[in-house]
């Protein structure tokens, strides 16, 4: 019997899977949906972000500055990991993974200190609860560190 009889997808579909296959196309290869993908691996960072704040300066006490940084960082860390197997996968440049994570780190040390000016100044000066404000700093660094990974860390 003919696989291709026994599918469900049209023969037309078949075949642009498995040209697509052949040119090493992956779903993240175009802007909509690589951008999508690091929205998501960027919730994920935010969700630790919250969580690491929340326990570090929420509960353990640690001054804002440090419990905020400590969790930036431990995101940073999950971010990699996500955009690295998921979102640009396909653009490894040919460099080993520990040159793509400090390359990404020096990019997200940038979006560190963007997004540490955004929360302390949101909580400390204008008064807005730490964890609301860690997510006004979270959302003005994403820009950056899409931007910057994109063309730096992730590049062709």
């Amino acid at each position: 019997m003919n696989p291709r009889a026994s599918s469900r997808l049209p023969e037309t579909t078949l075949r642009l899977a498995q040209a697509a296959g052949r040119r090493g196309w992956t779903p993240s290869s175009g802007h909509p949906a690589r951008l999508a993908s690091f929205l998501v691996a960027g919730l994920l960072g935010l969700a630790t972000q919250l969580g690491m704040t929340a326990l570090l300066y929420g509960r353990l006490h640690l001054p804002l500055w440090l419990g905020s940084g400590i969790a930036i960082q431990t995101a940073i860390l999950v971010t990699f990991t996500v955009n690295s197997r998921v979102t640009w996968r396909d653009r490894t440049g040919g460099r080993p993974l520990p040159r793509r994570f400090l390359t990404f780190e020096a990019v997200s040390l940038v979006g560190l200190g963007i997004n540490e000016a955004v929360l302390l100044t949101v909580a400390t000066v204008v008064g807005i609860h730490y964890l609301v404000a860690t997510v006004c700093g979270a959302a003005s660094a994403s820009c950056w560190n899409y931007l910057a990974n994109h063309h730096v860390t992730f590049r062709r």
